[in-house]
């Protein structure tokens, strides 16, 4: 199972939530976001089409203003 993470990196919870993705699924990718930029990082995986590459996706410790 892939699992793609997109998280805050200005803080502990942020990073909190990538060790633990790593101990618990065995193929995690994880973005570091702040919360101006989670649009803009999550479009690029859409636009490159690799968001189909996971089976998991996770948004942590940030919201998004508008559904992509």
């Amino acid at each position: 199972m892939k699992v793609l993470l997109f998280t805050h990196k200005s803080d502990i919870d942020g990073m909190g939530n990538a060790v633990l993705a790593k101990i618990a699924f065995a193929e995690v990718d994880y973005v570091l976001c702040e919360t101006y930029n989670l649009q803009n990082e999550i479009l690029k995986f859409y636009d490159k089409g690799d968001i189909y590459n996971y089976d998991i996706i996770f948004v942590k410790d940030l919201w998004l203003e508008e559904p992509c």
